[in-house]
């Protein structure tokens, strides 16, 4: 898999060295680490209906439907103090999933097949992605970061601490 580029849509913003190393990790993972997570830059102009508010965001996942995961950048956020937040592909339900990277990277080990939906699915059983069980090793060994244990109250936690994303902003 060729290195991700994640520049582009970080605009004059540094990409976070954690976010680089996961997309070290994710080539060389095989198969899924995440529910059907992928890494990938992306734009949110489409999501927004164009280029005049995508600046306030640095995409970097998507889930198959086209919903979108990646750093809110409102009023002087950077990387490195932004909220992590979740675009449905439907336009409604948006919202803020974690305070920061390494929180995301806590919900993600919990292999959730659609994350901003059905954080809490976690609590259910289910098969897992075949590369998670490594991925959380990776978490672990290399960050200290352990699957969220309460991934409903870290999303409602979030959710609180940062403006409500879904009314501010809606495709027009």
């Amino acid at each position: 898999m060729a290195k991700l580029d994640f520049q582009p849509v970080f605009g004059t913003h540094a990409v976070p060295q954690l976010l680089n190393d996961l997309a070290e990790f994710a080539a060389d993972c095989k198969g899924y680490y995440s529910g059907r997570f992928k890494l990938a830059p992306e734009s949110a102009e489409g999501w927004l209906g164009g280029p005049e508010r995508a600046a306030d965001f640095a995409l970097f996942g998507h889930d198959p439907d086209g919903s979108l995961y990646g750093f809110w950048l409102y009023e002087g956020r950077t990387p490195a103090n932004a909220p992590v937040v979740y675009l449905n592909a439907n336009h409604s339900n948006s919202s803020v999933l974690a305070n920061d990277l390494e929180e995301f990277l806590a919900l993600l080990a919990l292999d959730v097949t659609d994350l901003g939906m059905y954080f809490d699915e976690a609590d259910r059983p289910h098969k897992r992605s075949p590369g998670n069980a490594a991925f959380r090793t990776w978490l672990a060994d290399c960050f200290g970061i352990e699957p969220a244990a309460l991934a409903p109250r870290v999303v409602k936690r979030a959710g609180a601490a940062h403006p409500a994303l879904d009314t501010k902003y809606r495709r027009r």
